[in-house]
């Protein structure tokens, strides 16, 4: 399938966004963590999980640079979370759990969606070889005639 619908939770407002970052003034960047605090932080989240029988584990890879602030890698069992601050990891952990219990409510729409995308990719798809077999026809005949004027 070439089109299709998936969520993230991004930094930009728009149809994926649910909450954008407030930064006003100058960026709050914490003070990075350790190694050794990042894996404890890891750690706790993950037991959120386990204990709330979510079948994913967290990854945290703080970057400001990142457009989103987390997101669910279904394939690979994961939810990556891209905050700076362990508040914001927090929230968006909680905001991806929400996202995963809802899935259940939100696929039937999105397979409804993608085989709606697929179906009009389909159709134009025919209908563009329709029109141009059509032209195709259209120039041939234009040029037999041509021919047929120019031997008379």
């Amino acid at each position: 399938m070439t089109g299709g619908i998936a969520g993230r939770h991004t930094r930009e407002s728009g149809l994926n966004s649910s909450r954008k970052l407030a930064r006003q003034g100058k960026p709050h960047h914490p003070p990075p963590l350790s190694e050794q605090e990042k894996t404890s932080l890891e750690k706790r989240m993950n037991a959120v999980l386990e204990a709330l029988q979510v079948p994913l584990r967290v990854v945290w890879l703080p970057s400001e640079e990142s457009r989103e602030h987390s997101r669910i890698i279904i394939e690979e069992g994961l939810i990556v979370l891209h905050d700076g601050s362990e508040d914001e990891a927090w929230r968006s952990l909680f905001h991806e759990i929400l996202e995963y219990r809802f899935r259940s409510l939100i696929s039937p729409y999105r397979e409804l969606v993608n085989k709606l995308i697929e179906a009009i990719e389909k159709i134009t798809y025919e209908e563009k070889e329709r029109v141009l077999d059509q032209v195709m026809n259209d120039f041939m005949m234009w040029k037999s005639w041509i021919e047929r004027k120019e031997e008379s």
